[in-house]
């Protein structure tokens, strides 16, 4: 399984709720509901999304959906991350909780796009693609 966070997320269910579309999610990657449930909250607490889990995902902010999508893709704890701009509209706390969470699984590999350089310094490996 790889988890995936795109910026520019188009593909919630903009009438359910942040905790909804994660459990949805957790659902489709074959988590039981009692599992779903448990993961969710999880990463409801390691993430502090508990408002942006409150709100319809028509409702959040660009910021808010971005770390709904981040929280979507560390579902079911996958062996890679593919993550595009994944700080790009977030707070300075927000992206702290971010990599905070990425360094806690030691175990998953990183593809990391970003124009940050600060994203940048914080991967092992690098491969400069600029022109």
């Amino acid at each position: 399984m790889i988890g995936v966070s795109f910026s520019q997320e188009r593909s919630f269910y903009m009438r359910l709720s942040g905790r909804a579309n994660l459990l949805v999610f957790a659902r489709v990657r074959g988590h039981s509901r009692g599992s779903a449930r448990r993961i969710v909250t999880e990463l409801e607490q390691e993430l502090e999304l508990e408002e942006i889990l409150r709100e319809r995902a028509d409702q959040c902010s660009t910021g808010m959906l971005q770390q709904l999508g981040f929280a979507r893709a560390l579902l079911g704890d996958p062996p890679l991350l593919l993550l595009d701009e994944p700080t790009r509209s977030l707070d300075e706390c927000a992206v702290t909780r971010l990599w905070n969470a990425i360094g806690r699984r030691a175990n998953t590999a990183l593809l990391l796009a970003t124009h940050r350089q600060e994203d940048i310094e914080l991967c092992g490996r690098r491969i400069d693609l600029s022109p």
